[in-house]
C-alpha cells in the first residue's frame, strides 16, 4: 500500500519516512507501523536503485530527449537544469526519484555536452 503511493515513490529518500508514517492507519501497533515504514523505505530504495541502474545504460538517448523537454529548455541556471533533469527521470523510473544524485548529474552533464556539440556544429566549429 505504501509503495503504491506516487508521492512516496517520487519523494527523496529522506522524505519517504514521513510520507510512510502518514500512510499507516491510525491505531496500528507502533512497532508494526515502524516496521512497515522501514520495510517500505528499504524496498523503495532498492527498487529505485534497480530502475536507475537500468537507466544508466540509456543516458545518451535520455540526454538527447532531455534537451527537447520544455522544463529543461526554460531553466536558466545549472541548478534548475539539474532539478529539471531529476523530474524528467522520475516517470522513466516507475515514479521513483533518483536514489542518489549521480544519475541526475551524469544526465545533466551529457545533455550539456550534447548542447555544446550542437552549438559548435551549427556555428561551423566542427
Amino acid at each position: 500500500m505504501i509503495l503504491a503511493d506516487p508521492q512516496f515513490r517520487a519523494a527523496s529518500r529522506g522524505e519517504r519516512w514521513g510520507i510512510a508514517a502518514r500512510t499507516i492507519p491510525k491505531g496500528t501497533d507502533p512497532w508494526a507501523g515502524r516496521d512497515a515504514q522501514r520495510l517500505a523505505c528499504d524496498r523503495a530504495y532498492q527498487m529505485a536503485q534497480e530502475r536507475y541502474d537500468q537507466l544508466e545504460e540509456q543516458l545518451d538517448d535520455l540526454a538527447a530527449e532531455l534537451l527537447t523537454s520544455p522544463a529543461y529548455q526554460q531553466a536558466s541556471s545549472a541548478t534548475a537544469r539539474k532539478k529539471a533533469a531529476e523530474r524528467f527521470l522520475i516517470p522513466r523510473a516507475d515514479g521513483f526519484s533518483p536514489p542518489t544524485s549521480l544519475v541526475r548529474e551524469e544526465l545533466h552533464a551529457r545533455a550539456q555536452k550534447l548542447a555544446k556539440a550542437a552549438k559548435a556544429s551549427a556555428s561551423g566549429l566542427f
